[in-house]
């Protein structure tokens, strides 16, 4: 199978992500979410790149974390980087897995998934998620759908509105 524009692009820059990334600090939205979900959970990371920072991080914090990720090249960074974390290499919207999970998180990567398919997330989501789980994700503010450089790579971006979102869940 072809793979996307962002697939090649994230695998482009894995490395480069990867070094720039690890020196990042945990978001605070990352610490709060961690703070509601029980000690032991099992969170599930959309998008989990390298691994690093969050990864790491809800790893230390004692928690049983999965992540997901597009890029290959990223996917075999986080098994390098978070050896107690389970990686796959999947497409989001694409993968099946019987697990719930506590908490999902989806930083900085669900407006990766073309707009046109945004309205998918949600219900897979909420499928995922255990009864009172949380679902920690960042989102565009209109619906949308453009391209954009990072780090001399092209990528795409797709959005829905907020109200849209809410519908779909």
């Amino acid at each position: 199978m072809e793979k996307s524009l962002n697939e090649n692009s994230y695998d482009a820059i894995a490395e480069e992500w990867d070094r720039i990334r690890s020196s990042h600090p945990v978001d605070p939205c990352i610490q709060k979410c961690a703070e509601l979900v029980k000690k032991d959970g099992h969170i599930l990371d959309i998008g989990c790149g390298s691994g690093k920072p969050i990864d790491s991080y809800l790893i230390q914090a004692g928690f049983q974390v999965t992540g997901i990720d597009l890029s290959e090249k990223m996917a075999d960074l986080a098994k390098k980087n978070v050896p107690a974390m389970e990686v796959h290499h999947a497409d989001f919207l694409n993968w099946k897995t019987e697990e719930k999970y506590d908490a999902l998180i989806g930083f900085d990567s669900l407006f990766h998934i073309d707009e046109p398919r945004q309205a998918e997330i949600y219900p897979k989501a909420a499928e995922l998620l255990k009864p009172g789980g949380y679902f920690l994700f960042t989102a565009g503010n209109k619906r949308s759908s453009v391209t954009g450089e990072m780090l001399d790579r092209e990528f795409s971006y797709g959005a829905l509105d907020p109200e849209e979102i809410k519908k779909t869940s």
